[in-house]
């Protein structure tokens, strides 16, 4: 399948870590990186506690 993006994504090589600066908590990591945005999966996969 061909990419249709207008910014081609850019895997990210390390492991960054997103933090809530409110809570300090970790709420996921770096997927991907583009000019037009960044990929966050959530850490708990959506499910609220």
């Amino acid at each position: 399948m061909k990419e249709q993006r207008k910014s081609p994504r850019k895997i990210a090589n390390e492991i960054l870590e997103v933090t809530d600066q409110i809570t300090g908590m970790q709420i996921g990591r770096v997927v991907n990186v583009s000019a037009d945005g960044l990929v966050i999966p959530p850490k708990n996969n959506g499910v609220q506690k």
